[in-house]
């Protein structure tokens, strides 16, 4: 029997997308998208529940301060009839053009995204999805390759702090260049947030920070400068002779090789 020796603990790892806010400038088509976005379609195509779980945030749920985005409230179902008002009001052609890239060449990546253009057309957009299969983040990253509406990205924080996600993403100063985005794909760039990033960063107390770094987050999603997709879940099996065996946020979710043995 393994059932006893089966872990499926979630990970740092959060998968979300990107609008590109050179191209897609318009704060409301960025919240259709974000309202009709159908993460539980996405999380099925990958696997489903031992494989994710939905996003709420950019961020992993076991930091330290982690909230909820407040924006972020849409049905993980996506609310189709929602758009098409919010398409509606922004005042564009119908259905509105976007081009979606993700790293793909796989069944499963591009059965998770045929998943989310089900229901993004559903609410007004005409998607065209664009899988980059032999390289992808240094078309992404590259300022020329300026053609995308929708960029996917993943990042996992280096350690139990929100100060390893937030500013390594959304710090305009340090991520858009002539020649490169960083990890800001989609190109957001808000001197509110790289004030507030600095103030954050300022402050001794990691509880303190994780406040500040939530309200940067709540303002991100205002902004609609990401929309989550999933939380990756971790699947370990670990050997009936394995002692010791803990998986905890001081190890990013991975195996404590501190306090691991095996029995005699």
């Amino acid at each position: 029997p393994v059932a006893s020796r089966v872990v499926n603990p979630v990970s740092p790892f959060v998968n979300y997308l990107l609008p590109n806010f050179n191209r897609m400038t318009n704060p409301k088509v960025r919240q259709a998208l974000m309202v009709s976005t159908n993460r539980s379609a996405y999380i099925a195509a990958l696997g489903g529940e031992k494989v994710a779980t939905p996003a709420k945030s950019v961020i992993s749920p076991d930091l330290i301060g982690y909230a909820a985005n407040p924006n972020f409230t849409a049905p993980d179902g996506g609310d189709v009839e929602g758009a098409k008002k919010m398409l509606a009001e922004a005042g564009v052609p119908i259905p509105y053009p976007i081009k979606v890239t993700y790293n793909g060449g796989t069944p499963t990546s591009d059965n998770a995204f045929a998943a989310l253009k089900d229901t993004w057309d559903k609410a007004g957009f005409k998607v065209t999805l664009d899988p980059l299969t032999d390289t992808y983040y240094d078309i992404v990253q590259n300022p020329a390759n300026d053609k995308s509406d929708v960029v996917w990205g993943g990042w996992g924080a280096d350690w139990p702090a929100i100060s390893t996600v937030i500013p390594p993403l959304f710090d305009s100063r340090i991520n858009l260049t002539a020649k490169s985005n960083g990890q800001d794909y989609g190109n957001y760039k808000s001197d509110e947030v790289n004030k507030m990033l600095d103030e954050a960063a300022a402050l001794p107390d990691v509880n303190a920070q994780a406040e500040a770094y939530a309200k940067i987050d709540a303002k991100l999603g205002d902004d609609v400068a990401y929309i989550p997709l999933e939380i990756t879940k971790f699947f370990f099996l670990y050997g009936s002779k394995v002692t010791g065996y803990s998986n905890s946020p001081a190890t990013n979710m991975y195996v404590d090789l501190g306090a691991v043995g095996v029995a005699k």
